[in-house]
């Protein structure tokens, strides 16, 4: 996937596209700003860290029930059967990466509709990793 119109003009995108609607789907991919009140484990309860959210749910009215976080290095000291909840992502499936990462497969987050928008919108996940993450 290639750059998107908000990537190209940055700063300089027009207020009524940054308005404009965006279809939030299973496995787009967004980059938040997330921490220990989204259930995120830091070190400083105030610190927030940047974080690449899948999408991979909606209830029945249509709100994001859950999404799972990419991080850049498979967890350390966790219990084996714990490890085998973790899927590698390759950046050659997946351009929006910067390097092969890691799904965390044992803890679901929530997000509202709000911060997910075209601006945070980064890429969607490859077909076949999406399948054996949601499976």
């Amino acid at each position: 996937m290639g750059a998107s119109i908000a990537d190209l003009l940055g700063e300089n995108l027009p207020e009524e596209l940054k308005k404009r609607s965006h279809s939030i789907e299973i496995g787009n991919v967004y980059e938040i700003i997330l921490g220990k009140k989204d259930g995120l484990t830091v070190a400083h309860e105030d610190k927030m860290l940047p974080k690449y959210f899948i999408v991979i749910g909606f209830d029945s009215e249509g709100n994001i029930y859950g999404g799972l976080l990419i991080s850049s290095d498979q967890p350390k000291n966790v219990p084996h059967a714990l490890l085998m909840y973790q899927y590698s992502v390759k950046v050659e499936n997946n351009t929006f990466l910067k390097w092969d990462s890691w799904v965390n497969c044992t803890k679901i987050y929530n997000s509202s509709q709000d911060k997910l928008t075209i601006n945070n919108f980064i890429g969607c996940l490859d077909k076949e990793s999406l399948y054996y993450i949601i499976s």
